[in-house]
């Protein structure tokens, strides 16, 4: 169950990495 409970967190926390990856690149699109 632990298993689990630590990947959900990692997916969590990668999808919060992405999210903000994906807000900064429109919001700065003149960097691209």
């Amino acid at each position: 169950m632990s298993k689990i409970s630590t990947f959900r967190a990692y997916d969590i926390s990668n999808a919060i990495k992405i999210q903000s990856w994906f807000v900064g690149f429109i919001t700065k699109p003149s960097v691209e």
